[in-house]
C-alpha cells in the first residue's frame, strides 16, 4: 500500500526540514509526499532541494491552507492519504508502515495519539504531555481529539465526500471527520504516540480571532453541534483534570 502524506507550510523552510526529515526516516513504508506553499515559496524549494524523488515540492495554485492541502490531495497517486503539518513530526519511524498495515484490513479513518510538545519563541522544546483520547463519532460532534498528525485514510473517501471545505479554513479538518464519520466509516484508534504536535507560544491563553469565531459558528451550523470553542491543549487540561471532567 502505497501513502500520500499531504503537508501544507508556509515561510518556515527550518521547521518544514524537521518534518521532512522524520518522513525520510520512516522504515518499511511506501510513500510519496506533497509539500504545498502558501508564502514566498521557499518551502517548495526546501523540499525540491533533497533530491529526494518520492517528496514534491510545489507552490499553491490557490490561496490559504485548505487550498494547498487539496492541491495536495488531487494530486497524490498513493492508496491512502496521511497529513503532516510543517511545524509537526513524526516520532515512531514505524508509523506509516503501521497505517499500511491497518487499512489493509479495511476503510477507517485512524487515528494516532501523540505528543503535545512545548516550544519557546526560539523553537526550542520546553515540555511534552501524552495525547492519546479515544474517540466515536458522538464524541467529535463535542471535542476534536484527533491529532492532525496522526490521521489517514483511504484516498479514495475524497471521490466520494469531495475536498475539504475551504470556507471552514482553520476547521477544515474536525469538519472532514465529521463528514467521514456520517458517511458511516468506522474509525479506529492505532496503538501507542506515534507522533508530535507542536504547541506554540501562547496557545494556552490566546484568544480567537473574530474570524476564527466565525468559522467555528459556520462549522457548527453545518453540523448542528451544541459545543463551545477549544484546541488541542485545552481539551488535554480537561481530559487530564483531577476530578477527569471532559
Amino acid at each position: 500500500m502505497r501513502i500520500s502524506v499531504v503537508i501544507a507550510t508556509a515561510f518556515r523552510p527550518a521547521v518544514l526540514a524537521r518534518a521532512l526529515a522524520s518522513l525520510r526516516s520512516q522504515r518499511d513504508a511506501d510513500w510519496e509526499a506533497w509539500v504545498v506553499d502558501d508564502g514566498d515559496g521557499a518551502g517548495a524549494e526546501r523540499a525540491r532541494a533533497l533530491r529526494d524523488p518520492r517528496i514534491h515540492g510545489i507552490v499553491n495554485p490557490g490561496r490559504g491552507q485548505v487550498d494547498a492541502r487539496n492541491a495536495a490531495i488531487v494530486r497524490a497517486e498513493g492508496d491512502a492519504i496521511c497529513w503532516l503539518d510543517d511545524d509537526d513530526w513524526l516520532e515512531d519511524a514505524g508509523h506509516l508502515r503501521a497505517i499500511a498495515d491497518a487499512l489493509a484490513g479495511g476503510p477507517a479513518l485512524l487515528h494516532r495519539g501523540g505528543w503535545l510538545v512545548a516550544v519557546d519563541d526560539d523553537g526550542q522544546e520546553t515540555g511534552r504531555d501524552a495525547f492519546d483520547l479515544p474517540a466515536d463519532a458522538d464524541s467529535l460532534r463535542r471535542d476534536n481529539t484527533l491529532l492532525n498528525p496522526g490521521l489517514a485514510y483511504p484516498r479514495a473517501l475524497h471521490r466520494e465526500l469531495g475536498l475539504l471545505d475551504r470556507e471552514l479554513d482553520g476547521y477544515y479538518d474536525w469538519d472532514w471527520y465529521l463528514r467521514v464519520t456520517a458517511a458511516g466509516v468506522p474509525l479506529r484508534q492505532l496503538a501507542g504516540l506515534g507522533v508530535a504536535y507542536r504547541v506554540h507560544p501562547g496557545n494556552r491563553s490566546r484568544r480567537p480571532s473574530l474570524d476564527r469565531e466565525r468559522r467555528f459558528a459556520a462549522l457548527c451550523a453545518k453540523h448542528g453541534l451544541q459545543t463551545v470553542m477549544k484546541h488541542h491543549v485545552g481539551v488535554w487540561l480537561e481530559r487530564s483534570a483531577p476530578d477527569g471532567s471532559a
